[in-house]
C-alpha cells in the first residue's frame, strides 16, 4: 500500500470524515485532498507539511502513514493524552459541542473543584468499581 492510499484510508475508514471535512481540518480544500489521495499532487513540495500536518492533527504515526511500518496511531504518553483530551475539551465553542463532549467539559469543571479528601473518596471509589469489574 502507498502513502497517498493510507492517507485515505486513515480519512474515510478510521477518521470517517469525507475529504471536504478532512480538508477543513488540515486547512485546505477538498480538491487539495482528492489529489493527494489519487496521487496527482500539482505541487508535490505541498505533501511534506501535509504529512506532518496529518501526523499532528490525528496523532498518526509518521513512519506508518510514510512507509506502512509501525502502528497507524502514535503512542501517547499518560501526560500526553490528558493534555490532547483537555485541549480537546477546550478548542471548540460550548455550543458547536457534541452532548458527548458537553457533559465531558461539564465533569471535568466539577473534578477540577476537588478538594485532596474528595479525591481520595474518588479513587476509593474508582478501585471498587473496578474490583467489581472484574469479579
Amino acid at each position: 500500500m502507498e502513502m497517498y492510499e493510507r492517507i485515505k484510508e486513515l480519512r474515510k475508514s478510521e477518521l470517517k470524515l469525507s475529504q471536504e471535512e478532512f480538508g477543513k481540518k488540515l486547512g485546505v480544500s477538498r480538491s487539495v485532498i482528492n489529489n493527494i489521495e489519487r496521487n496527482v499532487l500539482a505541487r508535490p513540495e505541498q505533501k511534506e507539511p501535509l504529512i506532518k500536518l496529518i501526523c499532528k492533527e490525528f496523532d498518526v504515526n509518521e513512519e506508518w502513514l510514510r512507509d506502512g511500518t509501525g502502528t497507524m496511531y502514535r503512542q501517547l504518553s499518560r501526560d500526553e493524552a490528558i493534555i490532547d483530551w483537555a485541549a480537546s475539551l477546550l478548542k471548540e465553542e460550548e455550543e458547536d459541542m457534541s452532548e458527548e463532549m458537553q457533559y465531558a467539559k461539564a465533569f471535568a469543571e466539577m473534578l477540577s473543584k476537588l478538594s485532596v479528601d474528595d479525591w481520595k473518596v474518588l479513587a476509593k471509589m474508582a478501585k471498587l468499581m473496578e474490583n467489581i469489574k472484574h469479579s
